[in-house]
């Protein structure tokens, strides 16, 4: 894709211009001088082929082609700042399917995790399927599964999400009839 030669400073400039009146609050609001606020504005215009600003020295005004251009520079900054921001805190909401498998006898506990996660994550679908089958993850294209014990596959990367205290129980009756386990 070619970029279009324009750069968001200088669209930031022009939207700086409109919105504080004059070239010098503009200034003053990005942290820069005015002169630089000024060539990014004229260099914008050069480029666009089009006015965007009246100037005079008394009195700055938005042409009609400014106009035109200032509501859409408005949601191209807006929508950058946005995506800039997904970026740093990581917070891009995943849409999808997720496919997740688990041992029957987890599915209670999975499910409570699959409602936390639909509630962060409400872009997502999740195909679950608990099966006390020793799936093959890869070839069945799931892309996670809870387990027990140690991980059978090395191509698959595993993480700790509890642990389990195993306990062996036996009514009375058994104990009697048949001994204490040793």
């Amino acid at each position: 894709m070619k970029s279009p030669g324009i750069n968001l400073d200088r669209i930031a400039a022009f939207v700086a211009v409109a919105d504080a009146g004059s070239f010098t609050a503009a200034a003053e609001r990005m942290d820069v001088a005015k002169s630089a606020v000024s060539h990014a504005v004229a260099r914008l215009e050069r480029e666009l082929g089009a006015q965007l600003l009246q100037r005079s020295t008394r009195k700055l005004s938005i042409t009609e082609a400014g106009e035109a251009f200032l509501a859409d520079c408005r949601a191209l900054l807006d929508q950058a700042d946005a995506t800039v921001e997904r970026a740093r805190t990581g917070r891009a909401q995943p849409t999808g399917t997720l496919r997740l498998t688990s041992p029957q006898e987890s599915a209670p506990m999975v499910a409570g995790w699959i409602a936390r996660y639909r509630e962060r994550f409400p872009g997502m679908r999740i195909d679950y399927f608990p099966t006390d089958l020793q799936v093959d993850l890869i070839a069945e294209r799931y892309d996670l599964a809870v387990r027990i014990g140690p991980m059978r596959d090395s191509r698959l990367r595993a993480a700790k999400l509890a642990e389990l205290e195993l306990w062996t129980a036996a009514s009375e009756v058994y104990l009697a009839r048949r001994g204490v386990p040793k």
